[in-house]
């Protein structure tokens, strides 16, 4: 995924997403890449959605998970598997003014935080000085995907838009 921000000018939330995944698997893992490292580089999020897909899509079947509805999420009607599922975070957030321990909850609790900026509320999960961000959800069983979406916030303070964010998809969480 190649994030296109709305609008070079100015503080704005977006949620950058792709819908057309037609896959597979229990682990998705979001790499996401910074313009540069060192200080002053900073990446904030607050949530991460990922899509039930069909399972015609993948020739195998898979019960229908419970679903979860978020009335702020871009697709409020379709069923979002990272809903309260396990994070791990490869990357520590390491942003002061918002970390704490439900970091990895936070990504996942369907909450978006009420805050302007982002970075001023402690639901949001913040990167500061590196070039690259991974974390890991588990679905806890292999699903169809049809989709992920991650809402972030950027253009003021010195936070920019990500270079390149990229998403993988695994069965057995090793091999991406």
């Amino acid at each position: 995924l190649t994030p296109e921000p709305p609008s070079p000018e100015g503080y704005e939330t977006l949620w950058l997403r792709t819908e057309d995944l037609k896959t597979h698997g229990r682990f998705v893992k979001v790499v996401v890449s910074t313009a540069e490292s060192g200080e002053g580089t900073y990446f904030f999020t607050d949530e991460l959605e990922i899509y039930r897909g069909e399972e015609a899509w993948v020739g195998l079947p898979f019960p229908d998970p419970p679903k979860v509805a978020n009335p702020e999420s871009p697709r409020p009607d379709w069923v979002n598997l990272a809903s309260r599922a396990e994070v791990t975070l490869d990357t520590e957030p390491d942003d002061a003014t918002v970390a704490d321990i439900d970091d990895r909850k936070q990504l996942v609790d369907g909450a978006l935080s009420p805050a302007t900026p982002l970075w001023a509320d402690k639901s949001a999960v913040g990167w500061v000085g590196g070039e690259m961000t991974e974390f890991t959800v588990d679905l806890g069983k292999d699903s169809p995907i049809q989709g992920v979406a991650l809402h972030m916030a950027a253009g003021q303070s010195g936070v920019e838009w990500p270079m390149n964010i990229e998403v993988y998809v695994s069965e057995d969480g090793a091999n991406f």
